[in-house]
C-alpha cells in the first residue's frame, strides 16, 4: 500500500433467501436471483457499518411478505445471513454467522 493510501479489504455479504425473493440493501434494490446472493465490495480498512438495513420481499399467495434485518459489520468481514419466511412470526427470523 502506497504511503497515504488506504488499504482496501475484500468484504462480502452472503444472503440465503427464497429463490424468487427481492433483496433491497440500504434502500437500493439488487438484481440478483436464486437462493444464495453474494454481494462483494472492497472497503477501506477500519470502515464499519452499524445497523445496515437488509430488506427481503417475497410474494406468496398474492400477498407481499417483507422481512427486515439490520446487521453490523466491518471491512474484511464476511457475514452470512439467512432470512426465513416460513416462521409463524411476523418479524424477521435471521441468523448471522461469520465465515
Amino acid at each position: 500500500v502506497a504511503a497515504g493510501a488506504t488499504q482496501k479489504l475484500p468484504t462480502s455479504l452472503t444472503l440465503h433467501v427464497p429463490a424468487e425473493a427481492k433483496v433491497i440493501l440500504s434502500g437500493h434494490p439488487t438484481s440478483g436471483t436464486g437462493p444464495v446472493r453474494i454481494f462483494k465490495a472492497d472497503l477501506d480498512a477500519g470502515r464499519r457499518y452499524t445497523d445496515y438495513p437488509v430488506r427481503v420481499e417475497l410474494e406468496r399467495d398474492g400477498k407481499l411478505l417483507t422481512r427486515e434485518q439490520k446487521i453490523s459489520f466491518a471491512a474484511g468481514d464476511q457475514p452470512d445471513l439467512t432470512i426465513d419466511f416460513d416462521s409463524p412470526s411476523s418479524s424477521a427470523v435471521a441468523t448471522i454467522g461469520e465465515k
